[in-house]
């Protein structure tokens, strides 16, 4: 069930919520500030900064770039902005909702992964582009995208496919993306240099700096 977003009424992001929307530890801490590349990040904190609108009018992202490049960090740093609005938010690799389409996955309160990533305020569909080809697996990872079309609820997806390949793979939601969301290239975002600023930090420390 979705509760009214309320900007006004923000709540702290805790690691157990955290926990509940699947997004796992390493990107607990993820933020927008951290994008690099400066026209990524404008396009992605302008999403934030409207987050309302965009969920109150079906509108997602699509973020695309090379392995590394902090696609998902980007797209779960959206989502945690909506948890702030105290709206819901699920992660899942489209291969797992690929299998959540064929097997029934439970959770605690009985709702299924299928369920619940039809009704969450937004979805986050990681790795699109990766699914094992063919028409049946396309068909029940394109489904999930058309009824959350429908129900103009946003959903983010990240693929290291360039647009042009997007399009030849997912021809059935093509014009629903097109139409329905921002697309961000974070190509250039150099998010492996930031994550080794940290390792290198720390190699400091072990020479008495």
């Amino acid at each position: 069930m979705r509760c009214r977003l309320d900007s006004t009424r923000t709540g702290p992001v805790t690691k157990r919520l955290l926990e509940l929307c699947h997004i796992e530890r390493r990107y607990h801490h993820v933020s927008v500030d951290q994008i690099k590349q400066d026209s990524a990040r404008k396009k992605i904190q302008h999403y934030v900064d409207n987050i309302e609108e965009a969920c109150h009018k079906g509108y997602g992202l699509v973020l695309t770039g090379s392995f590394r490049s902090g696609k998902t960090s980007a797209a779960i740093a959206v989502g945690k902005q909506l948890l702030t609005c105290r709206g819901s938010v699920l992660f899942a690799r489209s291969t797992e909702l690929v299998r959540a389409g064929i097997e029934e996955t439970y959770y605690e309160d009985g709702e299924t992964l299928e369920e619940r990533a039809q009704d969450v305020w937004l979805l986050i569909i990681d790795d699109v582009g990766a699914e094992k080809e063919g028409v049946y697996y396309k068909s029940v990872l394109e489904e999930f995208v058309r009824v959350r079309y429908n129900a103009m609820l946003p959903t983010i997806i990240t693929t290291n496919l360039e647009a042009a390949e997007l399009k030849q793979k997912h021809k059935g939601i093509w014009s629903i993306l097109k139409a329905n969301c921002m697309f961000v290239d974070l190509e250039n975002s150099v998010w492996e240099a930031y994550e080794e600023e940290g390792i290198r930090a720390f190699e400091g420390g072990s020479d008495g700096r």
